[in-house]
């Protein structure tokens, strides 16, 4: 997984293992944080569903966008799978 930040200031890139950003255990530790404050309309067992189907998307289409964003100001944020 692939993290950009461009700005006008700062040019930023990181690389995260898609392994570990879609691991299991990661998913129960960011879904219970996130339960304590909100409710959600998926529950654990349907995240893990959705993390297995990426990590095979993700083999059939390597440089496959997940989210891009940019303001009116010029600020880019892309996260590339």
């Amino acid at each position: 997984m692939r993290v950009q930040i461009e700005s006008t200031e700062t040019h930023l890139n990181l690389h995260l293992p898609t392994g570990l950003m879609c691991s299991r255990l990661l998913l129960k530790g960011c879904f219970s944080r996130i339960c304590r404050t909100k409710q959600l309309p998926i529950t654990a067992s349907q995240a893990e569903v959705y993390l297995k189907f990426l990590r095979q998307y993700r083999k059939t289409h390597p440089d496959w966008v997940l989210v891009e964003i940019e303001s009116a100001d010029g600020e880019r944020v892309r996260i590339t799978v």
